[in-house]
């Protein structure tokens, strides 16, 4: 069997396996490209029994991160969508961070992928609402100090985000340290308790520059709320 035919059976047979029911696939490191995993993300459509799927490595551009964005809405049983190593720019970056409005999603995994500061504000923006995921990778993308900035700010008063990894990016180290705070925040119920005191998320409106200030001495950076 080739390596194309090869591709194609593992395509065809997870389709046929997340038709049939199942709750777990796994297509790491595949290489099935976009092509091929059109026929997986088609049988996603409408599924109501897949909780975990793995597409890391395989390949895959914004064409195919826009039509899984697109096929998972309103889904409610996935929890676990691992996208990690593969060609996703920000279309695919804000399709998906757009999609948490409307599905359970729990754990998103986006690292080693072309996401920048466009799919960075989009999470900044669907984080105010979303209180379903808990961890969200996005190291060894091209996210930089505009997009931290805004998470930052929304991560102020977010208090179910439990997990955030943005190493190997281009935002400044302070500005990454003062992000890891405010995600282990909320593991401290008085610190869950001070963010519900602030206005809720839903009100926020984008993070200017102005709205941060540095700290270079103390490697600190604080987001001032409106």
């Amino acid at each position: 069997m080739g390596c194309s035919s090869s591709k194609s059976w593992k395509a065809e047979k997870a389709a046929e396996n997340i038709r049939g029911g199942a709750t777990e696939i796994d297509l790491t490191d595949a290489r099935l490209g976009d092509g091929q995993a059109a026929h997986v993300i088609e049988a996603l459509t409408g599924n109501t029994t897949l909780e975990h799927l793995d597409l890391s490595s395989n390949e895959l551009g914004d064409a195919s991160g826009t039509a899984i964005a697109k096929a998972l809405d309103g889904n409610t049983t996935l929890k676990r969508l691992y996208l990690g190593s593969n060609h996703l720019g920000d279309d695919s970056g804000t399709a998906l961070a757009n999609m948490l409005a409307n599905c359970r999603v729990k754990e998103l995994w986006l690292s080693m992928n072309d996401v920048g500061d466009v799919s960075g504000a989009a999470f900044a923006n669907a984080l105010k609402t979303n209180t379903v995921l808990t961890t969200l990778w996005l190291s060894n993308t091209k996210l930089g100090d505009d997009s931290g900035t805004a998470l930052a700010k929304t991560l102020g008063c977010n208090t179910t985000l439990l997990k955030f990894v943005a190493k190997n990016t281009n935002i400044c180290e302070p500005l990454q340290q003062r992000l890891y705070q405010l995600v282990k925040d909320n593991k401290d119920p008085a610190a869950v308790e001070a963010k519900k005191s602030k206005a809720p998320c839903s009100s926020l409106e984008a993070l200017t520059e102005e709205d941060v200030e540095y700290s270079w001495t103390s490697h600190d950076v604080r987001a001032r709320a409106s």
